[in-house]
């Protein structure tokens, strides 16, 4: 059954981020290029067929490496380059008659002989196989790296009547669908990872569809080589626009992909490499999950300003035995007994505090509550310097300021400027007409926190007494302590029954550990 994720929301004209020109010092001719993939680090590769080269480039548009033109794994005529899932960058050889892989800091691996008589693209699955298309016997084959073999062979002729010349292959980030642009049938195929035809993109606006990439929504994003505009076809094959086009600066696309930001990376035949944001501000799925009035409200926070929040969480997962409780207990300086601590039943988890990538101490369960209320009363303090401030600008040249307390102004004398102010009366007006006791704006001499002489209608009500202090506390720092970076370590327990529990608990915004037993074969390690 197909998946669909949610839409993002598409901008009606897409920005232009960045434009860089490919040619290096060492090229003696203008580039050419035939492909482009976007690595998770940020880095753009691009093969160049004119020069013969891998060219590699920082995010900002730096040259950081190039490799290919000389060497045992010499490129001919590269056509097609993507990312493995292991990082490794593999390249289609036309006139080579190979698939040659390459590390990431271009060492040369390998290079697959006999698999394709002509190859064009190339991609990768997540199970690290290579797939690749053969413009000889038209068909894609699914390479399995490991066993040198192929897993399965994927035929692009629908109908005799009708050519095919398969092109460019990407795989679908949603459902491993395998798609090919299909050069002589102005198309572009999908087919399941085992090879059944799902459908043909067609529209008659499409001439010759280079190069081809999806998103992490499954939306499929055509390279149209000739027309100068990128197509944007939903998960089921239906046009939804033109992304990109001439007009907006776009000039014979060659290949396209989508980088770790969400942004478009295109890459044009006559050397230039433009990146496009054609999405709104990234919303996390588990906002998208709540419907549109929760993702309304969460831009609208952002609209506020966003905080660097320094938390992450550390997964620990291994077989049981190996020593992942050991691990998780040297990391926080404690003393690992092997009779107190045993086995892991469940999950165990502990917090640390790191200072300077060099102190790390262990902090209270109630860490995760304690830094959340700090959090909130931050907000809170800082909301409430800026109206301070902004009041202070309004009355330097004079010497006094006022308060407003319904239709009444009081006046009094100032204490000096860059202090803070204690209001006459009972409560002052921030900017967004809530109130805020007077009490908040110094610091109690007797732990006194604001209560009943706090009427029901100031900001207190509802607020817990610990937010209540923090806010407190907050407004009266005037040099923040630097931030510390919080982590939250998960020990799963290695036993089997614990097996079926652990994916409750698994998420993408992790550090995952994985512990094993070297003494051990590793399949049972």
């Amino acid at each position: 059954m197909l998946r669909i994720t949610d839409t993002p929301n598409i901008l009606t004209h897409v920005q232009l981020i960045r434009t860089f020109n490919t040619r290096t010092q060492s090229d003696t001719a203008d580039p050419q290029l035939y492909g482009v993939a976007a690595a998770k680090n940020g880095e753009i590769v691009v093969v160049d067929r004119r020069n013969r080269k891998v060219k590699v480039y920082s995010p900002l548009g730096q040259l950081i490496r190039e490799f290919g033109a000389h060497g045992k794994q010499k490129l001919h005529y590269p056509r097609a380059v993507t990312i493995l899932v292991n990082g490794n960058i593999a390249v289609a050889d036309y006139h080579a008659r190979s698939i040659f892989v390459w590390t990431p800091l271009g060492e040369p691996i390998t290079a697959i002989r006999g698999l394709v008589e002509e190859p064009h693209g190339v991609a990768g699955d997540i199970q690290g196989n290579i797939i690749a298309s053969d413009v000889r016997s038209k068909c894609v084959y699914i390479y399995d790296v490991n066993s040198e073999s192929v897993l399965n062979t994927i035929s692009t002729i629908r109908d005799s009547e009708e050519p095919t010349l398969p092109r460019y292959v990407t795989v679908s980030r949603l459902n491993s669908d395998v798609i090919v642009s299909d050069e002589l049938g102005d198309c572009v195929q999908v087919f399941t990872h085992q090879g059944k035809h799902r459908y043909s993109y067609h529209n008659e606006e499409i001439k010759e569809p280079s190069g081809v990439c999806t998103s992490d929504h499954g939306n499929i994003f055509i390279a149209d080589l000739y027309k100068n505009r990128i197509h944007l076809v939903t998960p089921t094959g239906e046009f939804q626009q033109f992304i990109v086009t001439g007009d907006d600066g776009l000039n014979h696309p060659s290949d396209v992909d989508i980088d770790r930001d969400g942004n478009m990376v295109v890459s044009e035949s006559g050397g230039d490499i433009k990146i496009f944001k054609y999405i709104k501000d990234y919303v996390p799925p588990e906002i998208r999950s709540l419907g549109d009035e929760f993702m309304k409200i969460y831009n609208e926070a952002c609209q506020s300003g966003t905080r660097s929040v320094f938390r992450e969480r550390i997964m620990l997962v291994g077989d049981h035995g190996v020593g992942k409780t050991h691990l998780a207990k040297k990391l926080s300086g404690e003393e690992y007994n092997q009779d107190k601590h045993g086995t892991t039943n469940g999950i165990e988890r502990s917090e640390l505090e790191v200072l300077h990538s060099t102190n790390w101490a262990k902090v209270s369960s109630s860490s995760a509550t304690q830094s959340f209320t700090e959090e909130v009363g931050r907000v809170v303090a800082e909301k409430y310097d800026t109206v301070r401030r902004s009041t202070e600008t309004a009355s330097s040249s004079e010497e006094c300021i006022y308060t407003r307390t319904g239709s009444e102004f009081t006046e009094r004398e100032t204490q000096g400027r860059g202090e803070i102010m204690r209001p006459t009366d009972s409560e002052l007006k921030l900017a967004d007409g809530n109130n805020v006791a007077a009490d908040m704006v110094e610091t109690p001499a007797e732990h006194h926190v604001p209560g009943e002489e706090a009427a029901s209608t100031t900001i207190w009500d509802g607020i817990p007494r610990e937010v209540q202090w923090s806010t407190i506390k907050h407004s009266t720092i005037t040099d923040r302590a630097e931030d510390h970076v919080q982590l939250s370590f998960w020990d799963f327990g290695g036993e089997r029954v614990f097996y079926t529990t652990h994916q409750t608990f698994l998420t993408r915004r992790a550090v995952y550990i994985l512990v094993f037993d070297l003494t051990k074969d590793f399949p049972k390690g």
